[in-house]
């Protein structure tokens, strides 16, 4: 098993390390909020504040879920922390799609949700 276990461990490696780099450029996808905010405050008919709040919350949430998930690999495998991280964050942009003029909906989805996996990712 000697050399073929090797080129599959580094296998592995690049694997790893690919979708790394896949996930922190997803997870940087979170502060592009910054770039819509004139637009969604025109879609949800109120002031550009507001939709700041959304950006807060998940500010608050990202940090506070990535002191969390530090606690967390020392008793789960980094790799679910992980995992469980990218589907979250994607599984909350995805759901803020469907927010529709509801902002509260927006906080939820897009500041808890998506913050939150993109806090365990990290």
């Amino acid at each position: 098993m000697g050399n073929y276990g090797g080129r599959v461990r580094s296998a592995n490696r690049w694997t790893v390390a690919v979708a790394a780099v896949v996930m922190q450029s997803g997870f940087g996808s979170l502060y592009a909020l910054i770039i819509f905010r004139q637009p969604l405050s025109t879609h949800y008919g109120t002031n550009i504040t507001n939709v700041n709040v959304a950006f807060f919350v998940a500010t608050l949430v990202f940090g506070t879920s990535t002191f969390g998930a530090g606690f967390l690999l020392r008793h789960v495998n980094p790799r679910f922390v992980g995992v469980a991280g990218g589907v979250l964050f994607g599984v909350g942009v995805f759901l803020s799609a469907f927010a529709g003029g509801s902002l509260p909906l927006l906080y939820l989805t897009y500041g808890i949700l998506a913050a939150f996996g993109g806090g365990l990712g990290l």
